[in-house]
């Protein structure tokens, strides 16, 4: 049986799509396996196994080379929108 996973490191999983991608994005928001195993009813040494997998496979892929450019150019941005429903008296 082929599915969305076939060939890759979450092949033979017992994990639903939904809970996948539940835990992927868990991974990539820092929240830790413990809270993600509890959030989602899971085992966590079986989830902690999981996230090894994965980081061990992103390190392997990492770039430690230096840019191909010599020169970069890099932006700052300050987010500040304000209080949501206060309004500015206009003087």
């Amino acid at each position: 049986m082929f599915h969305i996973f076939t060939g890759t490191d979450l092949s033979g999983s017992h994990y639903t799509c939904g809970q996948i991608v539940l835990i992927l994005r868990g991974f990539l928001q820092g929240q830790t396996t413990q809270h993600i195993a509890e959030e989602l009813g899971l085992d966590y040494g079986t989830l902690l196994s999981w996230r090894h997998r994965i980081q061990r496979r992103g390190f392997a892929h990492l770039i430690n080379g230096n840019l191909p450019d010599a020169e970069a150019e890099m932006d700052e941005m300050f987010q500040n929108a304000g209080e949501k429903g206060a309004k500015k008296k206009i003087q």
